[in-house]
């Protein structure tokens, strides 16, 4: 992820910063929608102190806040680098649940097996917790749907899983 703020990049051979790169795109009509994404999306081959860049710009409404995405392999577009970014994301997120809420980090133990044992555990922990939120929070929209589990007994979260 970049800043959409005023560091500055050579395209064409003029300094321009991303916000600059997101208005002359959407004038030469670059924009594209993604109904795959629900998403607006822009991209721009860019160099950052002599390194080759690209850089990707998303927006998921139409007056929504341009985020930006920069990656050195030129190769790539923009559903692979999304979809990279997602994956990256989704890690992060585990990371921070992980270390805020399971205590990922915190074990103390001296032994190296008592260690792996504490983050395999954690692991564990956060699988578990997990599908247990997606089973809970699974709601069935329709009165047909209600009615027909209304007589169905409900499996307790050992058996779910």
């Amino acid at each position: 992820m970049i800043k959409m703020a005023k560091t500055k990049y050579r395209f064409k051979g003029k300094m321009k910063s991303a916000r600059e790169l997101v208005k002359l795109l959407q004038s030469r009509k670059e924009i594209r929608y993604s109904r795959r994404l629900r998403c607006y999306y822009g991209q721009a081959e860019v160099e950052l102190s002599g390194i080759k860049v690209k850089l990707f710009f998303c927006r998921r409404t139409r007056n929504g806040d341009w985020t930006g995405l920069m990656t050195t392999n030129t190769k790539l577009n923009f559903f692979e680098a999304y979809h990279i970014y997602s994956m990256r994301w989704s890690i992060e997120v585990f990371f921070k649940e992980a270390k805020s809420l399971l205590g990922l980090g915190k074990s103390q133990a001296r032994d190296f097996a008592s260690q792996i044992a504490s983050i395999s555990i954690t692991v564990l922990q956060y699988n578990v917790l997990g599908t247990v939120k997606r089973f809970k929070s699974y709601e069935t929209i329709g009165g047909l749907f209600h009615e027909a589990t209304d007589g169905v007994i409900q499996l307790s979260v050992t058996d779910r899983i």
